[in-house]
């Protein structure tokens, strides 16, 4: 992975546009474009400001300039979780996708009611107990080389899925 995919890649599952971006760090959209796009590499005097930015160590960033690689694996998961009312949580669905996009296609798509097995799933849990609270969850999971525990997890968004049940379910 180059420079400029990871700077995209970690900017995306932040959720930041390249102007938010561009912004925090203080410098011009325009650069930030030309690192994604591989026009550019950073200035090694912007290293510090982007790790900070991104949340990653300096040297992280100076180890994909120069060699290419992370050594890490990333997996996104979007989780549909229940909780019952003796605060009891688990997960009745879960998605383990390798690119942030279609991680976020699909924890869009659940947000908005449009996967209808899921939202059939959930209205039969909702039925059989009402006072159950229902999210769904897009994170990050970071693995390094072959570990089988990620070492850094992040929660990117989570939505209550609740009232949208209601409302399908009538």
């Amino acid at each position: 992975m180059k420079i400029g995919e990871y700077i995209k890649y970690k900017r995306q599952a932040l959720g930041y546009s390249q102007k938010q971006l561009a912004d925090r760090m203080e410098i011009s959209k325009q650069a930030v474009s030309k690192w994604e796009s591989g026009h550019s590499l950073p200035d090694i005097m912007a290293i510090p400001n982007i790790a900070c930015t991104l949340n990653v160590k300096p040297d992280f960033l100076m180890k994909i300039i120069w060699t290419g690689e992370t050594g890490e694996r990333v997996v996104h998961f979007v989780s549909v979780n229940v909780r019952e009312q003796k605060r009891t949580s688990y997960a009745i669905q879960i998605y383990e996708v390798d690119d942030f996009s279609s991680a976020k296609d699909i924890y869009d798509k659940i947000c908005a009611g449009q996967d209808k097995s899921t939202m059939q799933t959930l209205i039969d849990y909702h039925t059989h107990n009402p006072a159950r609270t229902f999210t769904v969850t897009l994170s990050e999971s970071v693995y390094r080389d072959e570990d089988e525990v990620p070492y850094k997890s992040l929660c990117i968004e989570s939505f209550n899925l609740n009232s949208l049940i209601k409302t399908c379910a009538q």
